[in-house]
């Protein structure tokens, strides 16, 4: 019986039928490849996007709050500050103090803060262009505060 199923004739003829069935199925076949190639695309897009998405509302949610900080304290001294910023569960700090509201603004309110390096960067106050203040008499500011004190950006 084992000689009938695997011998050289039958091989030979099972060959010829497959590559026939395969010619015959041809389109049927590619179809199915292209099929199998789109639907891979199609969940590698829906992955992709959907990481995208979770971190695009996550920096929507940072923004919305006004920073990247998991917390804000306020009101502590400089002792404070420091035992804080040395603590080993905080991984990053930053130091903002509020020196006093801008009085010759129109129609918007300007505060005025000082922010070191790594504040600026959690409150989203590092500056897209230019640099940092470097000097007592510089500022970094936005253009919409700029036009409120009536200084053309």
């Amino acid at each position: 019986m084992s000689d009938i199923l695997f011998g050289n004739n039958n091989t030979k003829v099972i060959k010829n039928l497959s590559k026939k069935y395969f010619k015959k199925n041809k389109v049927r076949n590619v179809t199915a490849i292209l099929a199998i190639t789109l639907t891979a695309f199609l969940f590698t897009s829906i992955i992709s996007l959907t990481f995208n998405m979770a971190s695009s509302l996550q920096l929507s949610m940072y923004m919305q709050k006004g920073s990247k900080a998991d917390g804000t304290l306020g009101y502590m001294t400089e002792e404070q500050y420091k035992k804080l910023a040395g603590s080993d569960f905080i991984q990053e700090a930053g130091h903002r103090r509020f020196l006093a509201y801008a009085s010759n603004s129109i129609g918007h309110s300007v505060e005025i803060n000082y922010a070191d390096s790594v504040q600026q960067e959690l409150a989203f106050c590092a500056p897209s262009h230019g640099a940092a203040p470097q000097k007592a008499n510089e500022i970094t500011t936005t253009d919409l505060a700029l036009r409120a004190l009536g200084v053309e950006a």
